[in-house]
C-alpha cells in the first residue's frame, strides 16, 4: 500500500518518506528552494532520483499539481508545505522509486 509513512514539516525540518506500492521507499527532502529525492537503501544515504532548484522547483510543483489536482484527504493532515505535499503525493502515485524519476525527469524535460 502506497503511503506516506513518515514526514515532519516545520520551521526546522521539511521532509518526508513514502513507501511504495512495490517496496520502495522514497525520502524527500526541501530545504527553501531545492528538493532532492532519493530511493532510500539499508542505510539512510540511498541513490538519488532527483534533484531541484530554484529555477525549477516551482514550476515543477505547478505541473504536478496540474496533473493530480486536488490532494486533500490524500496528504497527511499536518503537511503544509506545497513543495512537500506535490513531490509527496507525486511519490505516492508511482509504483517504484524508477517510475517517480521517469515522470519528474519528464515534467524536466518539457520545462527545457
Amino acid at each position: 500500500m502506497t503511503k506516506v509513512d513518515n514526514f515532519k514539516d516545520n520551521q526546522k525540518a521539511c521532509w518526508s518518506e513514502v513507501l511504495t506500492r512495490k517496496g520502495d521507499r522514497i525520502f524527500i527532502s526541501i530545504a527553501g528552494t531545492d528538493v532532492l529525492i532519493k530511493k532510500k537503501g539499508v542505510v539512510f544515504s540511498g541513490k538519488t532520483i532527483f534533484k531541484s532548484n530554484v529555477s525549477t522547483t516551482s514550476k515543477t510543483i505547478i505541473q504536478l499539481n496540474q496533473m493530480f489536482g486536488d490532494i486533500s484527504g490524500i496528504i497527511p493532515e499536518g503537511m503544509t508545505n506545497p513543495a512537500l505535499k506535490a513531490f509527496s503525493h507525486a511519490a505516492m502515485t508511482a509504483d517504484k522509486a524508477d517510475d517517480l524519476k521517469e515522470l519528474l525527469n519528464g515534467i524536466q524535460s518539457e520545462l527545457k
